[in-house]
Parts: structure tokens; sequence; C-alpha cells
């Protein structure tokens, strides 16, 4: 899974925070594998207990740029 990352800020960031599905993903910038962490807690959905998946991305991303990432599922 391709995913886009915007800083829409005037100051550079040290990581970006993307809601993920599950926390069974490895993440690529450029081909080099970059340190993410997922933090996962139950939540409540429209009458049904849900997993709710935050993944944390050590990169670092200049003011008002856009960088790519790729999930790779690691089952």
């Amino acid at each position: 899974m391709n995913v886009v990352v915007h800083n829409p800020s005037t100051a550079d960031m040290k990581e970006a925070r993307i809601a993920v599905p599950h926390p069974h993903f490895d993440v690529f910038k450029d081909d080099a594998k970059v340190d993410a962490y997922v933090v996962c807690h139950k939540d409540y959905l429209e009458g049904k207990d849900i997993d709710s998946c935050q993944m944390t991305v050590s990169m670092d991303l200049a003011a008002w740029d856009v960088a790519t990432l790729k999930l790779a599922l690691n089952t």
C-alpha cells in the first residue's frame, strides 16, 4: 500500500502519524526501511468493538513538502 504524507506546516516535522487497519506493516521510503511503531486500542464504532491503530513513522519532512511511503504487509 502506498501512502502520501504532506506537511502543510511552516515548520519541518520529524515524524508522521498514519491510521492503519492493523500493526503488521513494514515501512519503506525510497526503498530504505524506515523506523515505525503502531499503537492499537479498542474502540467502539456503530455498535461493535474495533481495533483503532495509529502508526508513527520516524521521518524528516520539510515544511510544505510531500513524501511517499510504501507499507508492506509483514505477517
